[in-house]
């Protein structure tokens, strides 16, 4: 599935569940905050949603694979409140159970909960993605500076001044780069690899703090389209068994392709390719 299919399918179904709070809050005096509280939640996760629907800068393995999990969650609040509505046989009675601390309420608060985290993930995702950076006909790897300023504006406009790209932060810290005639900055080896470092201790600081002598291993944000076959992993022989730390994480398979994130035999990956020709 494409980004902008994803961000459509989880935006209607955050709208629906926002409009049965609404309903619940509107007719209901009990626990009104509390009903307030998840609304504003809902759609606030479904805002950020959108603004990865209308930026295909935003639209990378790891905002795709959250707004995925946003949906499923999304589908799993939107079952569980029609549940409650259907037990009480009217949305007037629908805060009747809540107040009661009841089974209804631990679970409402739980997945509530698990949207609330995704919601933070995808904000995370987003400050990450590599919004300009390119790769110039000789191979070198460098940063639209302009399309980095737009972007990081509309960014800190949706999530708040404080939710900046980490590549802007990063192009801010290289004043003194000379740019091109395009506007662009190059990168050396070592920039884009102090790039990744820093975009690993916002998505997972305890990664950017591990010591270089660990061996680690990070498989994240990937994506493959139409019928690529990707092996992110090594086959036959297990490498990564003396992995002291492996994350596997926000990998995307889309159309017909096949994405392997780990460890995988010939016989496996043949299998694999055997059950696409068949479906073809």
């Amino acid at each position: 599935m494409d980004a902008f299919s994803a961000a459509v399918d989880a935006s209607s179904i955050l709208f629906s569940v926002d409009q049965l709070i609404k309903r619940a809050t509107d007719k209901q005096k009990e626990q009104p905050a509390l009903l307030e509280t998840y609304g504003a939640e809902v759609n606030e996760t479904k805002n950020i949603v959108e603004l990865v629907q209308n930026q295909d800068q935003l639209q990378t393995a790891g905002t795709i694979a959250t707004i995925q999990r946003v949906e499923k969650i999304g589908k799993a609040l939107k079952e569980h409140l029609m549940h409650i509505i259907k037990d009480r046989s009217a949305v007037e009675n629908f805060t009747h159970r809540l107040a009661q601390e009841s089974a209804d309420q631990r679970e409402l608060a739980s997945i509530m909960e698990q949207l609330t985290g995704a919601k933070q993930n995808l904000i995370l995702q987003i400050q990450v993605a590599n919004v300009g950076l390119m790769k110039k006909m000789n191979e070198t790897l460098a940063i639209n500076t302009e399309l980095v300023t737009k972007m990081n504006n509309i960014v800190r406009g949706s999530l708040g001044q404080e939710h900046s790209l980490t590549i802007a932060n990063f192009l801010a810290k290289l004043k003194s780069h000379p740019s091109g005639p395009d506007g662009s900055v190059q990168l050396t080896d070592a920039e884009y690899a102090a790039l990744e470092t820093e975009q690993i201790r916002v998505t997972d600081p305890e990664m950017a703090n591990a010591s270089s002598d660990v061996k680690q291993r990070i498989t994240c944000k990937n994506m493959s389209r139409d019928q690529a076959q990707r092996i992110l992993g090594p086959m036959q022989e297990d490498m990564w068994c003396e992995m002291a730390f492996t994350k596997i994480e926000g990998n995307v398979a889309a159309d017909k392709s096949i994405q392997v994130s780990s460890p995988i035999t010939m016989e496996a990956f043949d299998k694999l390719l055997a059950m696409r020709q068949n479906k073809a």
